[in-house]
């Protein structure tokens, strides 16, 4: 998984929707941050998201 995803430091969260990575930072995030990220993540728009990426599940 870490080689499909490009990891290479841990931790890495990463937000994937719809099969598109969105978001991916290697760093630990505290509490309120990762909260941040989630809200970010569930607003974020989709339609430039699958323009910009291309799927990776």
């Amino acid at each position: 998984m870490a080689r499909t995803f490009g990891i290479s430091s841990i931790p890495t969260p990463m937000v994937v929707r719809d099969g598109v990575v969105v978001c991916a930072q290697p760093c630990a995030l505290p509490a309120a941050a990762l909260e941040e990220l989630i809200t970010w993540a569930g607003e974020h728009d989709m339609d430039q998201a699958r323009a910009e990426a291309r799927p990776h599940l």
